[in-house]
C-alpha cells in the first residue's frame, strides 16, 4: 500500500517554499495570521503550503500549539500530522496500492481540498473507463484494479485530468486564476507526475513508515546524516572490524 516517503516530502516543500503573503492567493490572504508581514505590509497567511486558518483549525485534534512561533517555524513533525491527517487519510491513501497515484491525489487533495478529490475520481472513472464509482472506497478499489493493469497509464491519466481541471479554475470574480499560476502549477505537477512515474511497480522510497508518528524527526535526520557522511560511516566500520580482528589475533597468541 502507499506510503509518504521523504522522496515525497522533498518534492513538496521544493514546490511550495516557505512563507507566504500573496493577496492574489484570495482564499488563504482572508485569513492572515498575526504573525508578522511581508516586506509590503501584507501579512502572512501560508507557511509551507500551510494556510493559518487550517494550521490553527488542526491544532487541537493533532495536538499542537497554535502560535505564532509554531507556525512560523513550521517543523516537520507538525508539517507531517497536519499533512497526513488533512489531506491523505480523508480520501484513504493508505489504501491505494500505487504510491504513483497517491501521490498525484494527494496533491490534488493539498492544492483544492479533500472534498474535491471525490468528485474529481468519479467524473475520471466515469470518462475515461466507464466505471461508476461514487464514493471514496469504491474508487479506491477501481484505481487498484486499474493500475493492477497499467499503471504507468493510470498516473498519466490522472495528471492529464488534473491539468485539464486547473485550467478551468477562476477566482470569485471569474478570473482566470491559470492565467497568474498556470506556469507553477504546470512545473509543478509534472515534477509529481515524474515522480511517481519513477515508482511505478516499486516503492522506491527511503522512508518506509507512517511519517505522521513522532518518531518521524529522528529517522529523517539518522537518513540525511547517513547519506550525506556514508562514506567516513564505511570507513569507521572497516576500521572497528580491522580492530576486532587484530584484538582477537593478539588474546589468541597470549593465552598459548
Amino acid at each position: 500500500m502507499a506510503v509518504i516517503t521523504q522522496q515525497y516530502i522533498d518534492a513538496i516543500h521544493q514546490y511550495e517554499g516557505g512563507l507566504s503573503a500573496d493577496p492574489k492567493d484570495t482564499a488563504a490572504a482572508a485569513h492572515p495570521s498575526p504573525c508578522g508581514k511581508d516586506s509590503k505590509g501584507n501579512p502572512y497567511h501560508t507557511n509551507k503550503g500551510v494556510t493559518y486558518s487550517t494550521f490553527k483549525s488542526l491544532a487541537s485534534s493533532l495536538g499542537y500549539t497554535a502560535d505564532c512561533a509554531t507556525f512560523l517555524a513550521m517543523p516537520d513533525d507538525v508539517w507531517i500530522k497536519i499533512f497526513k491527517h488533512g489531506y491523505w487519510n480523508p480520501i484513504q491513501l493508505d489504501g491505494v496500492k500505487s504510491n504513483g497515484v497517491a501521490y498525484l491525489l494527494a496533491d490534488f487533495s493539498w492544492g483544492s481540498g479533500a472534498g474535491y478529490v471525490p468528485p474529481f475520481l468519479k467524473k475520471f472513472l466515469s470518462t475515461n473507463y466507464n466505471i461508476t464509482a461514487a464514493d471514496t472506497t469504491s474508487q479506491i478499489k477501481a484505481l487498484n484494479n486499474l493500475t493492477a493493469k497499467d499503471e504507468q497509464g493510470v498516473i498519466q491519466k490522472i495528471s492529464d485530468a488534473r491539468l485539464s481541471s486547473l485550467k478551468t479554475m477562476k477566482d470569485k470574480k471569474g478570473n482566470s486564476l491559470f492565467a497568474t499560476y498556470g506556469t507553477g502549477w504546470t512545473n509543478r505537477l509534472n515534477g509529481l507526475t515524474d515522480l511517481a512515474t519513477s515508482m511505478v511497480g516499486k516503492i522506491k522510497g527511503e522512508l518506509k513508515q507512517d511519517l505522521s508518528s513522532g518518531a518521524y524527526n529522528a529517522v529523517a535526520k539518522t537518513y540525511r546524516f547517513t547519506k550525506q557522511h556514508w562514506i567516513g560511516i564505511s570507513l569507521i566500520g572497516v576500521a572497528v572490524t580491522g580492530l576486532t580482528v587484530a584484538l582477537v589475533i593478539y588474546f589468541s597468541k597470549v593465552k598459548k
